[in-house]
């Protein structure tokens, strides 16, 4: 389950559209073996529980970095060209922060308007 939805689009990059998914880095690991294999590019989130069989550097290196960042490890192996051919195709979302870190701001946020609100009315 997504920790929230993007209801605005953000660029032209097919993956932050209107209505993308927003997983945590907890989320996204919780994907890590060759059945669900989940890893992040560059802060979108892909989903290559089936490409795993069809990646020609084979599956062990996309095990070693299931539920992981990939973006150094891509980018020494792939060029941009490769990376954009895919992406329609496998990305689910994209990665926000932790759940603890987004509950924690909100609290912030909502303190922060509570004070400013009081300051108006006086």
């Amino acid at each position: 389950m997504p920790l929230f939805n993007i209801p605005f689009r953000l660029c032209s990059v097919p993956c932050l559209t209107m209505g993308a998914d927003v997983y945590s880095p907890e989320q996204v690991s919780t994907h890590n073996d060759a059945a669900d294999l989940w890893i992040t590019i560059d802060q979108e989130v892909y989903d290559l529980s089936n490409f795993i069989e069809e990646h020609p550097g084979g599956a062990n290196i996309l095990l070693t970095v299931a539920g992981k960042d990939a973006s150094k490890l891509f980018y020494c192996y792939h060029r941009k060209a490769i990376f954009n051919r895919f992406k329609d195709r496998l990305c689910v979302g994209v990665l926000g922060r932790s759940a603890k870190s987004v509950i924690a701001k909100r609290f912030f946020f909502g303190i922060q308007i509570g004070i400013l609100c009081k300051e108006r009315r006086r």
